[in-house]
């Protein structure tokens, strides 16, 4: 009977305990459950999103395929309508071409000629006019 006394304390002790850390543990079930449901949530947008994208990828790289094929199956040709035009005078300035370049040749060279002749007088005015120097290096 004792025995059976000391056990019937001893799980009523124990029980107590155990009712004690029940609130305890029921608060951080609870704020455990919380972030738990935050990244199902985030788990499943992302979810949707991936499958999103991979239906635009495998929709974009049928379109591609699409092109591609069409590249190959298309034939690009030249065709020579009218062959090349072969030329039966001389290709070249004519006479009236090189009379003008003449002329303007003759103009430039008349005109330098003119400049030089100009420059020659005004020097030789120039030392003249200037009486010479004599400069001794000292």
């Amino acid at each position: 009977m004792h025995s059976s006394r000391r056990q019937l304390i001893s799980s009523e002790a124990e029980l107590k305990a155990i009712e004690n850390h029940l609130p305890a543990l029921s608060e951080e079930i609870e704020s455990l459950g919380q972030p738990l449901a935050e990244a199902e949530e985030r788990y499943a947008v992302l979810s949707t999103t991936v499958d999103q994208t991979k239906a635009r990828y495998d929709n974009a790289a049928s379109l591609r395929s699409t092109a591609l094929s069409t590249v190959d199956s298309t034939g690009y040709g030249i065709i020579v309508v009218n062959g090349p035009w072969a030329s039966t005078s001389p290709v070249g300035p004519g006479t009236m071409g090189i009379v003008a370049l003449a002329v303007v040749l003759a103009e430039v060279v008349s005109v330098l000629g003119v400049l030089f002749a100009d420059y020659m007088r005004s020097s030789s005015r120039r030392a003249a006019i200037q009486p010479p120097t004599s400069s001794v290096a000292q």
